[in-house]
């Protein structure tokens, strides 16, 4: 099964329509099985390789159906007793890099769909379980674009990128700059490079 997977994902990766079909339909068929049929976390690999595709493809809706089915398997693989925050945790524990990566497409997902709440849920649950500041970068991207999306006209979109480039050590950043402000700020980026 792994090296069936690995081949058709290479050739997927190339841009080969002859093999997408055939990974959307294992990946419908494996969601459609129990956890005790096949490992989760390869149909959660798999569903992710799908997802991605249909994002490529701008099929947003369709993406977000395959990656949640993703974290569900992930978390199906470790739920005792049904506990669903301690099967997120645990999931988060043991299959760290797959699950930010999952999270990282259903919160941009769910903003280009324009589903604000659930998008700021995903992020927030990235910024409380990455373990470095790169790792939450997707996410602070999305949650700035929420935040704009739903507040054009106010204030809130730029004091949360501001609060983020202050994780970033750029800090006494002025949320209305004045052109002192900016040419000073070109001035240190020509330094820095």
């Amino acid at each position: 099964w792994a090296s069936l997977l690995r081949n058709t994902n290479n050739k997927a990766a190339k841009g080969s329509s002859d093999v997408s079909w055939m990974l959307f339909t294992a990946a419908s068929h494996l969601n459609s099985l129990s956890d005790t049929v096949m490992d989760s976390v390869h149909v959660a690999r798999l569903n992710l390789l799908v997802a991605k595709i249909a994002i490529s493809k701008g099929a947003f809706g369709d993406a977000l159906t395959y990656l949640k089915a993703a974290l569900n398997r992930l978390e199906d693989n470790h739920t005792p007793n049904g506990d669903k925050v301690l099967a997120i945790k645990r999931s988060w524990k043991h299959h760290y890099e797959l699950r930010l990566e999952l999270l990282n497409h259903v919160t941009e997902s769910e903003r280009s769909l324009g589903d604000f709440e659930s998008a700021l849920e995903h992020a927030q649950e990235i910024f409380d379980n990455a373990r470095t500041l790169s790792d939450q970068f997707r996410a602070q991207s999305a949650f700035i674009l929420v935040h704009f999306a739903m507040d054009r006209e106010g204030s809130v979109w730029i004091e949360e990128g501001l609060n983020i480039l202050a994780k970033h050590g750029m800090a006494n950043i002025s949320p209305q700059p004045h052109i002192g402000n900016v040419v000073q700020e070109v001035l240190k980026l020509k330094m820095a490079l």
